[in-house]
């Protein structure tokens, strides 16, 4: 009778702590890429992974870890030493890990904030995966309809100041050579735009959603590809990264509300959110001019006479007037 195994090799292992799993300080994609740098590490708790090998290990991408990385030294569970040559120049940084009992010591998240984030962790999708997949789609779309996309964004760029914004945008370019300055460039004008740190103490249940808003604009923003992927739709990417570059604190707020309504299954979240961001202005509007017209059509007329004088068509015209007016 053969003897069933019940142990395995001894192989190189990374030793992780209890409470470090335990802890809510960190959400799973950052644990994953600190579990990494420790795989890395001395015993002083120093390590030098390059970036590259950090995206090959965590299957996740560029931008993905330069903003995780960003968010652990946030959270001051690391620290990042820019390291310099004279032979090869830049190279790859220094990371200081402090994997201390006291740091995953942190207070609970309120039960409304736990919600939020399972949920936001709930429909994750590969992306890796994804991102090969859009590729692979975005080669075959390149070459069609180019033409009404470019009238398309003229169209836009005429009555929409899109022109600001990419103006910003040229200064960020032409300022930042390096991509990680890049992106915390573009990540202060969004979170400029749609009024941060108001909107979070407004919608305090809701700041780990609107950080994963603020993630999937950046993705789109840091894109290469010449078209983004919208409600099954492909549309010009420089349209669309002009769209979510102009969003305000009242369109992400819509969105959010929105979001808390959905009662069905997504099956991805990412491509879902990024259509209701992408949508927010003129959803937004619609809504304001609906809830404008209702109210105008129910308000009780002063007298006889006056509802004799006012036809139809000027009723119409009010509606419109005032809703442009409050636009």
């Amino acid at each position: 009778m053969n003897k069933i195994r019940t142990s395995t090799d001894q192989r190189n292992y990374t030793m992780i702590y209890h409470d470090f799993l335990e802890s809510n300080l960190l959400n799973g994609q950052e644990k994953l890429v600190f579990i990494l740098l420790k795989k890395f590490s001395d015993s002083d708790g120093k390590c030098f992974p390059s970036i590259s090998k950090l995206t090959e290990l965590s299957s996740f991408s560029k931008n993905k870890i330069l903003r995780i990385l960003k968010s652990l030294e946030e959270k001051k569970v690391l620290s990042i030493t820019h390291r310099r040559t004279k032979e090869k120049g830049d190279t790859s940084n220094m990371y200081t890990l402090y994997d201390y009992a006291e740091k995953w010591q942190k207070k609970e998240l309120s039960h409304a904030s736990a919600t939020v984030a399972q949920k936001s962790q709930q429909s994750k999708v590969d992306d890796k995966t994804e991102e090969k997949e859009s590729q692979a789609e975005n080669q075959d779309q390149e070459c069609a309809d180019s033409k009404d996309k470019n009238k398309e964004i003229e169209q836009d760029q005429n009555g929409s100041g899109i022109e600001s914004v990419d103006i910003e945008r040229h200064k960020l370019r032409s300022g930042h050579s390096d991509s990680k300055e890049v992106l915390e460039a573009y990540e202060t004008l969004i979170k400029k735009n749609i009024e941060y740190e108001n909107l979070c103490n407004t919608h305090q249940h809701d700041k780990a959603f609107i950080n994963e808003l603020i993630s999937n604009i950046l993705d789109v923003v840091m894109s290469h590809s010449k078209t983004i992927k919208i409600q099954n739709e492909y549309k010009n990417a420089e349209l669309v990264k002009s769209v979510l570059l102009k969003l305000n604190y009242y369109q992400i707020e819509y969105v959010i509300q929105k979001y808390h309504q959905i009662t069905t299954k997504i099956t991805n979240k990412r491509q879902y959110i990024l259509t209701m961001l992408y949508n927010a202005h003129l959803e937004s509007e619609s809504d304001v001019i609906n809830e404008v017209a209702h109210d105008l059509s129910v308000l009780p007329l002063q007298s006889t006479s006056i509802s004799t004088n006012i036809s139809t068509g000027d009723r119409k015209k009010d509606i419109e007037n005032l809703a442009n007016y409050l636009l």
